[in-house]
């Protein structure tokens, strides 16, 4: 199934603003009593723009708790409550800060403003959805300030959360709520396994088993397969390794659908890879390689693709000396050693740019 969604005309319709510590830190919680006005003014405009500018691709997640049971997860039953009566935002965003407080006692987590806000005007999988936005910003940027005066004009240095870099945020939609809803997340602070809190420890999220999350675990395979078992085992060299993966990325971009056979004769032609690739796969190489059927025919996302296909790196790395971008045909490629033992590559080239 492909994923969807748009959020061109998603509506900030409620927002409350807390201050959550950690147990690092005094651990304190600055209690909103009111929710923020975002209809007035133009901190509305700005929030909007916060919230939504992060979230650009469908790669959906879903609740998950102990056994599987997301019915059990805390952050699915306040948003649960919200969506049945949106009055509750208020009361339902202090059970989030306070259980976020609770959770946060890793030294690397950070105090910082947490919002939850509700949202209305979605579309996932072309179906019309709410939303419930939780975010948490724990960096500010300085910036300068100008007041005009009698004497002239004074500046001065402030600092604030700016609407363009949101460290820690989710919008979870009230689609598909008997399997945990649907939902985005970014993490743009803590990228360590120890720090992720966020996303492991406060939403305790699973990734959807969809043609976004099956595409990347087709490329991460394909990214692991050639640099282990391709060089380890059957001698591919960094040359040859970049030319596989160029032409998995090829027929990742160019394809609609991912055929196993069809990707195995385009990308590996010779019949000892061939085979070497089906028994990698076999063993289930990689995390996600459960969730992969060898038979089916995939539909391929290429929002992933786009997203993820960065890992096919294309650089070959001669010391410190040179970096070589292969792009094309591997022939105009050789490698070889001279009479005094240094390694080198030829290239050949028809013009020079």
């Amino acid at each position: 199934m492909q994923a969807t969604m748009n959020l061109s005309l998603t509506a900030l319709e409620k927002a409350v603003a807390h201050r959550v510590g950690s147990k690092h830190d005094d651990g304190s919680v600055i209690i909103s009593e009111r929710e923020i006005p975002v209809h007035t003014g133009n901190a509305g405009e700005l929030l909007h723009r916060y919230f939504l500018k992060p979230f650009t691709t469908p790669e959906f997640f879903k609740f998950t708790f102990t056994n599987d049971d997301f019915e059990m997860n805390p952050v699915f039953q306040y948003c649960r409550d919200i969506f049945n009566d949106p009055e509750r935002l208020l009361i339902n965003s202090v059970h989030m800060v306070k259980h976020l407080r609770d959770l946060s006692d890793h030294p690397n987590i950070k105090s910082g403003d947490f919002f939850v806000a509700y949202l209305s005007n979605a579309v996932i999988n072309e179906v019309p959805a709410k939303a419930v936005g939780i975010f948490k910003a724990e960096g500010k940027q300085k910036f300068l300030k100008t007041t005009e005066r009698k004497d002239g004009l004074h500046v001065d240095a402030e600092a604030g959360i700016s609407p363009d870099k949101l460290d820690k945020g989710c919008i979870v939609f009230n689609a598909e709520g008997n399997d945990g809803y649907r939902v985005l997340v970014t993490d743009r602070t803590n990228r360590d396994r120890q720090a992720q809190y966020w996303t492991d420890s406060f939403l305790r999220i699973t990734p959807c088993v969809d043609s976004f999350y099956q595409t990347r675990a087709l490329m991460n395979e394909t990214k692991l397969f050639v640099a282990e078992t391709a060089a380890a085992e059957h001698g591919v060299n960094r040359a040859g390794q970049i030319d596989l993966l160029n032409k998995s990325a090829a027929y990742f971009r160019e394809k609609e659908q991912f055929d196993r056979r069809e990707f195995e004769e385009t990308v590996f032609h010779e019949p000892e890879l061939i085979d070497a690739y089906r028994k990698f796969t076999g063993k289930g190489a990689g995390e996600n390689q459960g969730e992969i059927q060898d038979s089916e025919v995939i539909d391929i996302s290429a929002h992933a693709v786009k997203k993820y296909g960065k890992v096919y790196r294309s650089v070959l790395k001669l010391d410190k000396n040179f970096h070589v971008y292969i792009h094309g045909d591997r022939s105009m490629i050789e490698q070889g050693r001279d009479g005094d033992g240094r390694k080198f590559y030829k290239l050949y080239y028809d013009r020079e740019a």
